[in-house]
């Protein structure tokens, strides 16, 4: 069970991280746009994971389902993040 949640916790830690340290530099887009591709590389590494050490098929398409949906949610996390940050910002 933790080697299916690790892979959400580190891409939300991750790209937290990179938000809140890289907020005064950079402009939104681009923090945002970092976070995602954060929050997908490290997805993805737990799906190549899972397809490597899996042995049923339907459990695979099951995981890329939910994996992609917490790539939504941490997307909106994210962009929550930025939004709030540089209105504290002003």
């Amino acid at each position: 069970m933790l080697k299916l949640i690790l892979p959400v916790v580190i891409s939300l830690v991750l790209s937290l991280i990179y938000i809140i340290k890289f907020n005064k530099n950079h402009n939104s887009v681009t923090i945002m746009s970092v976070g995602a591709v954060i929050n997908m590389v490290c997805l993805l590494l737990g799906i190549v994971y899972f397809v490597l050490t899996s042995q049923d098929g339907l459990a695979v398409v099951g995981q890329m389902g939910i994996y992609a949906v917490c790539f939504v949610v941490i997307l909106l996390i994210n962009v929550i993040t930025v939004i709030a940050l540089k209105k504290r910002k002003i």
